[in-house]
């Protein structure tokens, strides 16, 4: 096979479902001022460097007021995930290696919400499946 015949591509064993990375964290939740640890662990299996993005207002990697993307080159390396005063509700980290495997997590500002758990009524293909979805709710 020429080097151009082929491509970098992940192949899953079927028990980690859709991605071999996973999301770890210190805490589900950081207060305002304050911050926890996050990082990715693969069992080697995933393709460095990762692609760091944390969504949500007022949640940051590195410092309080740092940025809201970040790459580390492996795993088991922690980033510090900050929320800032301004902090409301829940963050999402969104992790994406370089074979496009991904991963993410949920942290939330505790003040402000709490995680419930309910269960759904969905309509697959050929029947009615009943899911438990996690949902933050936030109070004003």
């Amino acid at each position: 096979m020429h080097s151009a015949d082929w491509h970098r591509e992940v192949t899953y064993p079927p028990r980690w479902g859709g991605s071999v990375l996973a999301v770890y964290t210190s805490d589900d939740k950081v207060s305002r001022g304050s911050n926890i640890e996050v990082w990715v662990e693969s069992d080697s299996h995933g393709c460095p460097p990762y692609q760091w993005q944390v969504s949500g207002t007022g949640f940051h990697f590195d410092n309080i007021s740092g940025p809201t993307t970040e790459i580390t080159n492996g795993d088991g390396v922690t980033l510090q995930l900050w929320a800032d005063n301004s902090a409301c509700g829940s963050a999402t980290v969104t992790v994406v290696g370089n074979c496009g495997d991904n991963a993410e997590a949920s942290i939330r500002q505790p003040s402000n919400g709490t995680w419930v758990q309910y269960m759904k009524n969905i309509v697959g293909p050929s029947i009615l499946e009943q899911v438990a979805v996690t949902a933050l709710i936030v109070q004003r």
